[in-house]
């Protein structure tokens, strides 16, 4: 149960599935902020408001430049739909959102993931093509009150993204989100608390085929961690996309999760614990196993127009690779399982503030974040690698309504530090060859990860009669003399036609 807005659960998704450059209705998000328990994980808190409200939108967005990822594409264009609202009738509440998305990705390789990083292995392949992504999203929950101090609830989030890319490497990837949340409220005239539980199941599978005439065989890398890993012919063996009895290459993870709010006058608090457990694989086949515990905290506190929110949260996790024969028994290949070493270890620490300042429908708002991830690798014995990324970001924006016009502006910077070690835990000297690095992979992530940088987006939206309304945003991203990445410049443009009611 990732730390995130109850009713906006699906705030990263809707972000992922309408694109980072749509500008999303300001009305919207400022009435779902009324009440801080929004920004817990208790869906039951949904009837402590009485305000109904409902929004529908189309949009489209473009988004080129040089400065990006190895994952990301040259330029990319598409569409969304996205609907949610909140209700609240005589003898319950409900909150629902629906979306559905199209993005075109041009020049684009790397991941063959939908989500590059959501998993701790993955694998690249190396031919620019046009990329294709569809997502949906069905969001539901409901808050029923059983007497004048205790509600209960629960919510069930559902997202779909299929991806395929026609050019050798083709590939196909569907990746299956699930989430059902059930929550406990108890309310006084002093204090308030709650109890909330997850249960969620993530799958993805990619499936890849070759079709062209080319006389060489597509490349790929399977990262199996700090982009060490297996770099062969896209048939090979250890990347795992053409695996005698698997079908193409499937991963799933399990989540089980548990929050404890409480809120007094203006202060709001919510702390959890969410564990993990994955796999790379199926049936014998299980060429991965991972997973670990994630720890968050957010406390927030609210006098007037001023709001104060922070958050915490330390996720630690492992990667443990099976050693695995296969053995012929009554004319029958088996695969069996000798056992597994552990390849990577990870933890990741996140933590921020930020400051608004309300009054009516104008807002002015400020914010900082620091993130610290340490890994530490052992993909072949008596080798050990280590990293850590230190990265802070600071930002700020301002909403200003001017009569059926509002304009919002934001600016942000970040940059960060990279540290990598090796050693060997071999007293004397070893005649085995360290594993392989991808290093042009490698450097690129580390450079784009610790570059320092500045973004920029401005916006202005219209509001006409019955709830109608247009917006336009255009955002910039300036990276300072970065050396591995060939440019320093991203833009991007979004436009969107609304209805709120």
């Amino acid at each position: 149960m990732k730390h995130s807005l109850f009713i906006n659960r699906v705030a990263p998704a809707v972000m992922a599935l309408c694109l980072p450059l749509v500008v999303s209705a300001q009305k919207y998000d400022r009435l779902l902020k009324r009440n801080l328990w929004n920004d817990g994980s208790n869906i039951a808190s949904l009837r402590i408001d009485t305000l109904s409200f409902s929004e529908a939108s189309l949009s489209v967005s473009a988004e080129s430049g040089d400065f990006r990822s190895s994952d990301q594409s040259a330029s990319e264009f598409g569409g969304a739909v996205l609907a949610r609202s909140v209700s609240h009738l005589k003898g319950f509440s409900m909150t629902g959102s629906f979306g559905f998305s199209d993005t075109e990705a041009l020049g684009m390789c790397g991941s063959m993931f939908v989500e590059p990083g959501y998993f701790p292995v993955d694998v690249s392949e190396f031919t620019p093509g046009r990329k294709s992504l569809q997502r949906y999203l069905v969001s539901g929950g409901i808050a029923v009150p059983l007497s004048s101090s205790w509600l209960v609830g629960t919510s069930l989030d559902f997202k779909s993204t299929n991806a395929s890319k026609r050019k050798d490497l083709r590939y196909t990837g569907y990746k299956l989100d699930l989430e059902f949340a059930p929550s406990i409220l108890y309310m006084s005239d002093k204090f308030s608390a709650g109890l909330s539980l997850s249960v969620g199941r993530n799958t993805e599978i990619i499936n890849a085929e070759q079709i062209g005439t080319s006389d060489t065989t597509p490349m790929a890398f399977f990262n199996e961690g700090l982009w060490f890993g297996n770099y062969q012919a896209w048939t090979g063996s250890s990347v795992h996309l053409k695996e005698a009895g698997v079908n193409g290459l499937p991963v799933y993870k399990n989540t089980l999760g548990a929050a404890a709010q409480f809120s007094s006058g203006g202060l709001f608090a919510e702390a959890g614990v969410t564990f993990s457990h994955g796999e790379v694989g199926e049936r014998q086949n299980i060429w991965y196993r991972f997973g670990g515990p994630e720890y968050f905290l957010t406390l927030d506190y609210r006098t007037g127009r001023h709001t104060i929110r922070t958050s915490a949260s330390y996720e630690s996790g492992e990667v443990r690779k099976s050693i695995l024969d296969k053995v012929a028994s009554g004319g029958v290949v088996l695969v069996k399982e000798y056992g597994s070493n552990r390849i990577l270890e990870s933890g990741i620490l996140n933590v921020g503030i930020s400051y608004e300042w309300t009054d009516g429908e104008t807002e002015v708002g400020v914010c900082a974040s620091l993130s610290d991830r340490r890994d530490v690798g052992s993909m072949r014995y008596p080798y050990v690698f280590g990293r850590e990324i230190v990265r802070g970001e600071v930002g700020a924006y301002a909403v200003v309504p001017i009569g059926k016009w509002e304009i919002r502006c934001d600016a942000g910077f970040g940059m960060g530090r990279s540290r990598n070690s090796s050693w060997s835990i071999s007293d004397g000297g070893s005649d085995v060859e360290p594993p392989f690095r991808h290093v042009e992979l490698y450097a690129v992530a580390e450079e784009y990860a610790t570059v320092p940088r500045m973004d920029a987006a401005a916006g202005v939206a219209r509001y006409f009669g019955k709830g109608l309304f247009a917006a336009l945003r255009g955002s910039a991203v300036k990276a300072f003399s970065p050396v591995v990445i060939s440019g320093s410049w991203r833009y991007g443009v979004g436009i969107e036609f609304g209805l709120t009611f």
